[in-house]
Parts: structure tokens; sequence; C-alpha cells
């Protein structure tokens, strides 16, 4: 990486405060960017595209809907598909390590290591001829008499619910949150505040390039944080807010953002509309009694 003279990394704290605190003027025709607040932890990465794609919550009111759809499909066929057993709704913010690590106490505890998954629960006790009137592949289009749905009882739990190809968003709108987290990483402001990063974290005694070479520093693919991996966490953690790194990269993914939505309005609210008929049609199932 290029070094960045003395005078760049002093002017980098007060770049970052502005881009966190002035909304850019917008051109004409072009949406206004939303104004960004000072990131000091994960529940203050808030993008744009948030709005438009289902919370943890949300996910599991449509997950519990479709099967208790499609259990109710099932009985017709005299089975008993086994109820389902989620998670629970995590209560980290949705955005928890878009930007590696940030808070220097979790660092401390956890270094790079992902918080621990709860138990899985074990598989559902299941039956080949289960399993076909299930999914509705590779079986027979009737049993005893009476035809499987087609795409199994799953296929029609979906219908019921209006979940098809698109009905929650295409891959190619998926995209305007990951294409942003990418394209943003190529912003001057971002490789302005990456150099300040580094200079903090070589004088903390850890020589890296980019926030992500610290963060998949191979020496981690360990089942446990080693000493130096939660050493150099907190280093990393304290020296990206200490650059306000991570508010730099809010700002210019938010930028990315709201002109992508803006570009995609009417396919978004499309979407959009189909996403709450969903969540609509779910909560209807699981309020019956």
């Amino acid at each position: 990486m290029h070094r960045r003279s003395a005078a760049l990394l002093l002017l980098l704290p007060l770049l970052a405060t502005a881009c966190a605190r002035a909304t850019p003027p917008a051109p004409d025709g072009a949406a206004p960017v939303p104004a960004v607040a000072e990131v000091r932890s994960d529940a203050d990465i808030r993008l744009p595209f948030d709005a438009h794609v289902l919370t943890a919550a949300q996910q599991r009111t449509v997950i519990l809907a479709e099967q208790r759809l499609a259990r109710g499909c099932m009985s017709r066929f005299g089975l008993d598909w086994p109820a389902p057993v989620l998670p629970p709704v995590p209560d980290a913010p949705a955005n928890s390590r878009r930007y590696g690590v940030l808070d220097p106490a979790s660092a401390g505890r956890l270094g790079y290591h992902p918080p621990a998954d709860p138990p899985a629960a074990p598989a559902p006790a299941t039956t080949p001829e289960m399993l076909t009137v299930y999914g509705g592949k590779g079986g027979p289009s009737e049993l005893d008499g009476r035809p499987v749905p087609e795409g199994g009882c799953l296929g029609e739990a979906r219908r019921g619910l209006g979940i098809g190809e698109f009905s929650l968003g295409s891959l190619e709108l998926n995209r305007i949150g990951t294409d942003s987290f990418t394209q943003a990483q190529q912003d001057p402001r971002y490789t302005a505040a990456t150099a300040a990063w580094s200079s903090c974290m070589q004088r903390a005694g850890h020589s890296y390039a980019d926030i992500w070479r610290a963060n998949n520093d191979p020496r981690w693919s360990v089942p446990a944080p080693t000493e130096l991996e939660l050493a150099t966490a907190r280093a990393d953690a304290a020296c990206k807010l200490s650059t306000r790194l991570p508010t730099v990269l809010l700002t210019v993914e938010t930028e990315l953002q709201t002109a992508a939505i803006h570009r995609r309005a009417a396919a978004l609210r499309t979407a959009t509309e189909r996403q709450h008929t969903v969540l609509a049609r779910a909560t209807a199932v699981l309020a019956r009694p």
C-alpha cells in the first residue's frame, strides 16, 4: 500500500466528521442522501437498503407460517410432519460485523471469532414417503389416490403465502446491498481511512495493509482465540474508532445505496409490496387457532 503523507493522516478525522454530519446536496433528479450517524458500534450501521429487507423476526414469521401450512397439507395424507424447531431471533444488530470488529470489549473476549451459535435442533425423524410428499420431487404424483400438490406440500404452502421466485426480491435487487459494500472500498475516502487505520495498527505492533487482512489472518483459524488474536482484535477495533473508518465506509455505502435505490425505485417498490403481502398472509396464518 502507498504511504500517505502525515498531513493527509492529520486531516482524516476532520474529513470523516464532515462525512458523518453533513448531508451532501443531491444533483438535479437524484435522491437526497440521508445524513449518517457516527459509527461507534454495530447498532450504528443503518443503511438505506435495510428498509427493503425482511428482519430476522419477520423471516421467522414467514418460515413458521410456511411450515404450519405445509404440516396441514401433510396431514391430509395422514402424515405427521414434525413442527419446526427454530433458533431464537438473534439479538445482534442486522449489520453486525459488516465492517469487522468494532467493540474493543467484545474483541477482547472473542477476537475475530463469531459468537457461538445456539445448539442446533436434532434432525426430525422422517421417512422417504414423507420427504416425497413434502418436497414433491422424485416420487409419485399421488398417494393413496390423493394427488400430491405441485412442488409437494412445501410448494403448496409457499403458493398460499404468495412466495414466488421474485416475490421477496430478485438477485439483482439484493445486489444493492452487496455491491455497495464492494464499491465503497474503491472510494478514495476509504483508501485514506485505511491508511490511517494501518498506521494506527503499526503503532500498536500489528502490521496489516487493511482491515480484512487482519480479520482474515490465517493464524485465527483455530478453535478458540489466542492471546495474540485477542490483542490484535482489540487494537483493530480501537484503531477503527479512532480513525473513524467505519463512519467513512457507512457514508460511502449510504451514497451508493441511495443512488442505486433511486435508479431501481419501481422494481423495489413492487418487491417491497410483495414482501408486505407475504408477511401479512404469514401473520394471518399464525393468528389462526
